[in-house]
């Protein structure tokens, strides 16, 4: 899939897609960036910025 292929989306649309794949809130760190943890292990980290998308680069 290419970058032209994927979405632009605010972050807190990616924060319920990911609860609904079972990741869950580990931490808000500095800077806005929040944390989630996957029962298996699996991390990832959310920039939220308020009034900005999340461009297709990072969500690849």
């Amino acid at each position: 899939m290419s970058h032209a292929d994927l979405p632009h989306i605010k972050s807190r649309e990616l924060i319920r897609a990911l609860e609904k794949l079972g990741f869950q809130l580990l931490r808000k760190s500095k800077g806005s960036h929040w944390q989630f943890e996957h029962l298996d292990g699996r991390r990832m980290t959310v920039p939220v910025h308020k009034g900005k998308d999340i461009g297709p680069g990072l969500m690849r």
